[in-house]
């Protein structure tokens, strides 16, 4: 099942999120997994990077690092972390469908498939993402 991307606050995307200079933009996510974790990752899909329009801020995300906020009943607090796979090519990349979020327990190894654990449902996780801005 796919993540649920929203603002920095787990509210709607918005400026709040945002962290711009002149030639890129960081932009600060919340991601939220609900249903069945996939081997190999479950798909963040960031077309409108999460804001809720018709277009991405940008075509091109030029990197992407995730890590949680250490609650008492999550994952990354438990010694487990989480990552974000881009698409084939790497990054820099146009291709905003097919990132994966991935979740590792404590030791490296890769949550089972299934339904998502509580320690991930009960994580807070933040995906920091820099966009080249359009011009």
């Amino acid at each position: 099942m796919a993540i649920k991307v929203n603002g920095f606050d787990g509210n709607p995307f918005d400026l709040n999120s945002i962290d711009s200079n002149f030639r890129f933009f960081t932009a600060y996510y919340q991601l939220t997994p609900s249903g069945s974790y996939v081997t190999g990752g479950d798909t963040v899909d960031f077309t409108n990077g999460g804001i809720n329009s018709a277009a991405p801020p940008s075509s091109v995300i030029i990197c992407a690092d995730v890590f949680s906020n250490g609650v008492a009943a999550g994952l990354g607090a438990a010694g487990g972390y989480y990552t974000l796979v881009p698409p084939a090519g790497g990054v820099p990349s146009t291709a905003l469908t097919t990132w994966k979020l991935q979740a590792w327990a404590a030791g490296g190894t890769q949550v089972a498939a299934g339904a998502y654990p509580s320690t991930v449902t009960g994580d807070t996780i933040i995906a920091k993402v820099t966009w080249k801005k359009a011009f």
